[in-house]
């Protein structure tokens, strides 16, 4: 289902004596922060033409809008917050001298930016690695597409993602490198795509915008959009094993229309070995999702053991704690999917269970109670 998106604006669009509206270059939503969400607007009103500001910058800081354009967005915010420089064109200047100049600035009052993460029956941002498991100083390349084969999307326009990740385990302590796709679906009619890409490699957060210009729709189309590239650092000092996540936290997939199309986010996980021989691999080291495979844990929460079953043979057991840290629990196949594993004094908390089979990994949310 589409939803068009509705912004508290207070309808600005009408003058009163003494009174000015004010632009804030880089917010061309007018929500108080720059981020990826205004470059989905500045691709709605690319190239759009209106009266200049008498004040012509892109200093963080209100400028007085005396004159509105003809033209607004779908929520009935005027196009001139698009012209971030105040030149009386929208076109890359705008984006490269304010919205990335001015990337994660905040003014008063910060509202809200209405990403549209779904549930149940939508389309999938899909994240898909290279590989899931691999050694210390590997390089793995996460392709992002747009998985829509039961839901088609016929109109898409733009996109904005917020991310997190494991901090520890990339060289440098750098995040993520993202990279286009050359000659992919989203620009197949020849339209210019302006992508922006923002990593804080402290926080384990970054953010992801795309958007066409032509202020046409087109048909999400097979293969990736583009690729996010990690280099594994070592492991940390006795552990064999641990575990690099790459999460979308929230997703914005919109139309020509800035119409908020409700998509499903995806998470991805790899794990990184001092030695992989140690490790079992799988011959499809696919993520599964929840209901694609019978998966029983029980009982959870947890205090003296687990019992853990699959509707196919289970080839590996892993335990990853809120630090990332995994341990191996079995290593062996296990062909008839019934495992009881007895937990021996672990401590207390929120683990995931890793639960690789012959056909696909499954994860699953697990608490150790106090005994």
């Amino acid at each position: 289902m589409r939803k068009i998106l509705s912004l508290a604006l207070l309808l600005a669009l009408i003058l009163s004596d003494g009174w000015t509206q004010e632009v804030w270059p880089g917010d061309v939503n007018n929500n108080g922060k720059a981020n990826t969400v205004d470059l989905l607007f500045w691709g709605l009103a690319y190239g759009a033409e209106g009266p200049a500001r008498a004040d012509q910058n892109t200093d963080w800081s209100a400028q007085p809008l005396p004159t509105l354009w003809a033209n607004n967005f779908p929520n009935g915010l005027n196009f001139a917050y698009a012209d971030c420089n105040g030149d009386g064109i929208v076109n890359d200047d705008d984006f490269s001298d304010a919205i990335d100049d001015n990337f994660g600035l905040e003014h008063p009052p910060v509202t809200a930016d209405f990403y549209a993460n779904a549930a149940g029956a939508a389309p999938r941002l899909r994240l898909t690695p290279s590989a899931t498991l691999v050694q210390e100083g590997a390089m793995v390349n996460i392709g992002l597409s747009i998985d829509d084969a039961d839901l088609p999307i016929a109109d898409f326009y733009g996109l904005a993602i917020k991310l997190s990740y494991t901090t520890n385990l990339l060289a440098g302590d750098d995040g993520p490198d993202f990279d286009l796709v050359e000659n992919s679906w989203v620009d197949a009619d020849e339209s210019y795509v302006q992508e922006m890409y923002v990593d804080d490699g402290i926080m384990g957060t970054a953010e992801l915008g795309l958007t066409r210009t032509n202020q046409l729709a087109i048909a999400v189309g097979s293969g990736d959009l583009g690729t996010f590239s990690i280099i594994m650092e070592d492991i940390i000092v006795g552990l064999e094993v641990d575990t690099f996540t790459l999460r979308i936290d929230s997703v914005l997939l919109i139309d020509q229309h800035f119409g908020r199309i409700p998509v499903i986010p995806d998470t991805t996980q790899i794990i990184i070995a001092k030695d992989t021989s140690k490790l079992t691999t799988l011959n499809h080291n696919l993520w599964l999702e929840e209901g694609d495979v019978e998966l029983v844990v029980f009982p959870n929460p947890a205090t003296h053991f687990l019992q853990i079953s699959t509707s196919v043979g289970i080839e590996q057991l892993l335990l990853v704690d809120q630090l990332g840290r995994t341990e191996i629990i079995v290593d062996r196949p296990i062909t008839s999917g019934n495992y009881r594993w007895y937990l021996n004094d672990r401590k207390p908390g929120i683990y995931w269970l890793q639960v690789k089979t012959t056909v696909g990994i499954l994860s699953r949310k697990l608490v150790i109670a106090p005994s």
